[in-house]
Order: structure tokens, then sequence, then C-alpha cells
């Protein structure tokens, strides 16, 4: 039972993982096209349409009556930590392209972990450690890779 629910986390983080480089990829190619912050307008507002119809399938309206307080809070979040990072991102599709993009932005995981621990105190093993330190070896070697292959200009 631990085997096949580990399988069926470790597939969702592989999807996951593929559709975050196809919004990558689309960004690049579209956006190109009709601008990142339509892009980004239309992407959000897909995104928005499935999880309405995801939440509708197991939830009522009703249990979305929350406070005041907690909808301010709730908007708040929605623009500062959501759309405002969106467009920000999409813009440096725009400017670096995708694959350079979706390369620094694995180093979000790696601060979140980062900062857990110094903030949240919680604890990290020696793995754990080796991960962040190789993952933050990787982004180096390659944007050390990408600089050296670049034409240098005059």
């Amino acid at each position: 039972a631990l085997w096949q629910a580990n399988s069926f986390g470790a597939l969702m983080v592989l999807i996951c993982a593929v559709t975050y480089a196809g919004y990558f990829f689309a960004n690049d190619l579209v956006g190109n096209r009709i601008g990142s912050i339509v892009f980004t307008i239309y992407a959000m507002t897909a995104a928005t349409l499935a999880l309405i119809i995801h939440y509708s399938l197991d939830h009522s309206v009703s249990e979305l009556a929350l406070s005041p307080r907690a909808w301010w809070l709730f908007l708040i979040m929605i623009v500062f930590v959501t759309v405002v990072p969106l467009f920000m991102m999409a813009e440096g599709v725009k400017q670096i392209g995708a694959q350079r993009a979706s390369l620094l932005s694995t180093v979000g995981p790696v601060s979140t972990i980062i900062l857990a621990a110094i903030f949240l105190e919680e604890g990290m093993r020696w793995f754990q450690y080796t991960g962040v330190v190789v993952t933050l070896i990787g982004i180096l070697i390659l944007e050390w890779q990408q600089k050296q292959a670049l034409p240098v200009s005059d």
C-alpha cells in the first residue's frame, strides 16, 4: 500500500513537472506573439475555470462562507502571491526565454526549503541538504555553460 501511495505521488509530481514545462514552452511560443500579459491572463483564466470545476465536483457553494477578514486575506494572497508573480514570470520568460526561465525557477523550491528550515525551524537531514546543494550546483553549472556558449558581441 505504501509503494502504491508513493508511486501515485511520484506520478503526480511528474505530471506537474510536465505541465509546468508545457506552460513555460507555451509562454515562450504564444507569449511572444500575443504578449506576456495577454498570455498570462488566458492561462490564469483557464486555471481558474479548471479550479472552479474541480471544486464544484466535491463541494457546495455554502462551504465558501468565510468571514470578511478571511476574504480580504484571500484577495491579498491572490493578488500578491499569485497574480503579480505570474505576470512577472511571464515577462521574465519573454526576456530570457523558456529554457533559462524554467531552469532558474528551480531555485524556488530550494529557497522554500531553506526558509522553512530557518524561519519555521523545520528539521532537515543530510540528504535534504545534499539535494539543495546538488540542485544549486546544477543550476550554476547549466548557467555557466549557457554563458560560455553565448557569442561575444563587440
